[in-house]
């Protein structure tokens, strides 16, 4: 298998990891009373110490590394889906699994035109890219009560992080990673932000956007958020949902790459070559095939319009489709969370396809309809 086709997608995860020992030290310094407010928000010291305890878990289980599929994260980020039952989140085939991406999606700051924070000394002059995310499981913590000091506050953020497939987990907990680079195209700092999803109860896509756009504190000021901030909130979560979702698809496709390809990243806080997968370079390759495929034009070789449809080209899109014996009762949990004998549901990618493309002339689809007469 040649290196190229993840090398960029390794490189995202050894800056990650570079996070992770960075994220590790500060936790060690700041330990266990924080750090002055006019040096950092609260809210952001405590995602150092909680990705410290995501980078911890990941490390002991396994160090499952994705890497996707730019074409695929393209398609996904795009998809649409009715609602759909949160609990499915338990199916996930990887346990804490580090997402990277080959070609980090391009994201407008949510900074941008602002002036430098007191924790952040560059301008708002620049653009962010999303190399990867880690996943792990958050569960109720105990410790939180009015008043919480802050050494309570950080054993309570260790105490929340567990496993993606924890029976005790209430929420699915993505910690984004960002390179921050200048309008120079010059890497000028890393950012880190914490998204959480709950796992159970039925989500649109939009529902769960609102949910967390509400909550979500914006550079540790909960002033902080506008509808431009919301906007860049948006942008980031329709890619992480997307590729979640896939990933609980049963339609995942995933290969291993020798770990001869990541050998060298032992050296970091990973201490062993990662468990990579390439998900989604079949889909991929197809995906691009099928791109390319699309003819431009307006004219096509339809014969007799009036008896045939127009070729459509079908949006890609996610479903859920029943799954066992019809004359089974139906199980509340997705298939892949429960092995029981009942009928499950399973979560499905359906990738863009056209209708009738035998209809579809070199040239591109016909645009014209036919004009109903009047009464």
């Amino acid at each position: 298998m040649s290196l190229a086709t993840t090398g960029r997608a390794i490189v995202s995860a050894e800056s990650m990891l570079r996070q992770f020992e960075r994220d590790v030290l500060c936790s060690k310094d700041l330990m266990p009373y924080g750090w002055p407010p006019e040096r950092m928000p609260e809210s952001a010291q405590l995602n150092i110490v909680r990705s410290t305890a995501v980078a911890k878990h990941w490390r002991s289980e396994g160090r499952q590394t994705l890497a996707m599929h730019p074409e695929v994260v393209r398609a996904v980020s795009g998809a649409s889906s009715s609602k759909f039952d949160m609990s499915m989140l338990r199916a996930i085939p990887y346990i804490n699994p580090m997402v990277v991406f080959d070609q980090p999606p391009v994201i407008e700051s949510w900074r941008r035109g602002a002036g430098p924070e007191r924790w952040m000394a560059y301008t708002g002059e620049h653009e962010m890219r999303l190399i990867g995310f880690v996943l792990s499981g958050k569960r109720a913590s105990g410790r939180l009560r009015p008043n919480s000091s802050f050494p309570d506050l950080i054993q309570a953020v260790i105490d929340e992080v567990t496993s993606t497939h924890d029976p005790a987990a209430l929420a699915l907990s993505v910690i984004a990673y960002f390179e921050v680079y200048d309008d120079a195209g010059k890497k000028i700092d890393g950012e880190l932000s914490t998204l959480s999803m709950p796992l159970d109860g039925t989500y649109t896509l939009k529902e769960l956007v609102a949910d967390q756009a509400r909550r979500y504190n914006f550079g540790g000021y909960a002033s902080s958020a506008s509808e431009e901030k919301t906007k860049w909130f948006r942008e980031v979560y329709k890619i992480v949902m997307g590729v979640v979702l896939y990933l609980c698809s049963t339609v995942l496709d995933a290969e291993r790459v020798p770990a001869s390809a990541t050998r060298h990243l032992s050296k970091t806080i990973a201490r062993k070559p990662l468990s990579l997968y390439r998900v989604g370079w079949t889909l991929g390759a197809a995906l691009t095939r099928y791109r390319q495929s699309i003819p431009k034009g307006s004219g096509s070789q339809m014969g007799d319009i009036r008896h045939q449809q127009d070729p459509q080209h079908r949006k890609c899109h996610f479903r859920w489709q029943w799954y066992g014996p019809r004359n089974a009762a139906p199980c509340d949990l997705v298939r892949g969370a429960c092995d029981c004998p009942l009928r499950h549901r399973e979560w499905i990618f359906i990738a863009p396809y056209w209708t009738h493309r035998e209809r579809l002339g070199v040239a591109g689809m016909n645009t014209l309809r036919k004009v109903p007469r009047a009464v």
